[in-house]
């Protein structure tokens, strides 16, 4: 059977470029919001004016390994299905706002809290588009450096 946490280097899948083993391993994972209208009114109030449609994320995944992704014949534009390492997390009873790479969903408690809040943390699967990418080799080193920047579609 096979689960999450998989004998590979990494759980991070890129389904439409592909990981050959040896060219994830330690990589980090960011996500931002791709746009914000955040206007303040004549009394000074904070209003998020932000069109629905356009709360998405931005990911960037930037890695040091042996191997590069498959990443030959990529160019932005090229759409990819990622399955995320890095966490989100919402409230126990909500529901996750975007679709759950199998078998990562996890329980969290608040630490300190009276009624002891819990949540659940999930890695998402998020259907993106390369916006931009580049790939390194450090020659005496051995080494190989890369980052992929994305977003949601």
């Amino acid at each position: 059977m096979t689960t999450f946490w998989q004998d590979n280097d990494s759980k991070l899948k890129l389904i439409g470029i592909g990981m050959p083993r040896y060219s994830a391993r330690d990589l980090v994972q960011t996500y931002k919001p791709i746009a914000a209208d955040l206007e303040r009114t004549i009394d000074g109030i904070l209003r998020d004016l932000t069109y629905e449609p356009f709360k998405k994320l931005a990911t960037t995944i930037t890695c040091s390994d042996l191997e590069s992704p498959a990443l030959d014949g990529v160019f932005p534009g090229k759409q990819v299905e990622v399955w995320c390492v890095k966490e989100l997390v919402y409230p126990l009873g909500g529901s996750p706002s975007r679709p759950v790479v199998p078998g990562s969903a996890r329980e969290l408690r608040a630490e300190g809290s009276p009624d002891y809040e819990t949540f659940i943390a999930y890695c998402p699967i998020l259907q993106c588009m390369v916006v931009n990418y580049q790939d390194s080799f450090a020659e005496w080193k051995a080494k190989i450096s890369w980052q992929l920047e994305l977003q949601e579609i």
